[in-house]
């Protein structure tokens, strides 16, 4: 579950949660249970990276999901996932007693457990940042036994442009989220799959479709004044208008941390052109990403697993929310950068003619040729590898 600083709730459910979980900490270290052969994935949700580790753990180990949100321990356990709740002392004590534990956005208070026991610690990892990072926020995974990366640029630009010190720990296995999308580019049945899609989610084949899918506001203060803001109803319509133009469906994806009131949600719901998809009711956004003809950002890394598919991607020209700034900003941002008064023009000539979008952006290629050494290796497969090592 992310931590909402707005949400009352949440510094309960953190507060109790953590005094069950000390409570089994404490009560292992005095009883000295033995511990089990257990893998415990934990993250806001159960998607990316840690959903291809799952896959493939399934039915191989013994491993389960755990999540403070009970809605979705709920939702995952009427689909007969392996979930723990993290407010069951019964389930932390499993926590407690586990073998590897295995996360991708931080872990709370469990990083108490951290060397204790012979433990294994892995950050699946869940993206590679468009900000800054400093050597303090890579601090964090230094006790870690294992931290996997995308590939060897993500490496080096960890120990050469973030100040990584811990380089043992640092393991290239690919990304387990985008083996969907390389077995998709693999297949000899791509116009099938994507037919079975847009039956899936009800939309008319006739018509092409773009994907808006832009990161989280990390910072309001920093764009405030934005227009070409995910916040911003008035920008969604705008978008709408343009869609209705040209005669596109528009997937709304918002990050996983941009929440909406009701009203919000209504306004996004009656729009004729823009289906709003988020993600706690649509967990694969690779499905989104394979039926889309163009992506829409502004400084999201679903920008570097939507290069494999060698489609044209819009940069919207925003302003940067991150407190610590931009990092490798004409190398990330590869496409076409376009202003609020471009985008109708871009989409329309980009999907009448794709070709010229890779004339217009041949940072697109190299890019996509320096981020990934490695377009063929099927990372889950490698992660379950690595798994088995520690049994």
């Amino acid at each position: 579950m992310k931590f909402n600083k707005f949400n009352i709730s949440h510094y309960f459910i953190f507060a109790i949660g953590f005094v069950i979980f000390k409570i089994s900490f404490i009560f292992r270290k005095l009883i000295k249970n033995k511990r089990e052969d257990t893998v415990i994935l934990y993250g806001h949700k159960l998607y990316g990276n840690l959903k291809s580790l799952y896959s493939v753990l399934d039915g191989e180990l013994n491993c389960f999901f755990l999540t403070l949100d009970y809605k979705n321990y709920k939702k995952l356990s009427s689909q007969n996932s392996n979930v723990l709740y993290g407010l069951n002392i019964k389930h932390i004590n499993r926590v407690v007693n586990c073998k590897i534990f295995v996360s991708d956005h931080g872990t709370h208070y469990f990083k108490k457990m951290i060397g204790q026991n012979k433990k294994i610690f892995i950050d699946v990892n869940h993206g590679l940042p468009m900000q800054k990072w400093n050597e303090k926020m890579m601090s964090q995974w230094y006790r870690f036994t294992e931290v996997w990366l995308m590939s060897e640029m993500h490496k080096k630009i960890y120990i050469n442009d973030f100040g990584y010190k811990e380089k043992n720990n640092l393991i290239v296995t690919g990304y387990g989220r985008l083996d969907y999308l390389k077995k998709f580019i693999k297949s000899e049945s791509k116009v099938k799959i994507k037919s079975e899609l847009l039956n899936k989610y009800n939309f008319d084949e006739n018509k092409q479709i773009v994907l808006y899918a832009p990161t989280w506001i990390h910072n309001k203060s920093l764009v405030s004044d934005e227009f070409m803001s995910p916040k911003k109803t008035s920008f969604i319509k705008f978008l709408d208008e343009i869609s209705n133009e040209l005669n596109i469906n528009l997937i709304f994806r918002p990050h996983i941390n941009t929440t909406f009131n009701r009203k919000d949600k209504k306004i996004f719901n009656s729009l004729k052109n823009i289906t709003f998809m988020p993600q706690d009711e649509y967990d694969s956004v690779e499905d989104f990403m394979i039926l889309s003809d163009i992506l829409i950002t502004d400084y999201s890394s679903i920008s570097f697993d939507y290069l494999l598919l060698n489609r044209p991607v819009i940069f919207l020209n925003t302003l940067s929310s991150f407190d610590h700034g931009l990092f490798k900003d004409s190398f990330f941002r590869y496409g076409k950068i376009t202003e609020e008064s471009e985008i109708r023009t871009n989409l329309k000539k980009y999907l009448e003619n794709p070709n010229l979008y890779f004339e217009d952006c041949p940072q697109h290629l190299k890019t996509l040729e320096e981020l990934y050494d490695d377009t063929e290796s099927i990372a889950s497969e490698i992660y379950l590898d690595r798994i088995r090592n520690f049994f």
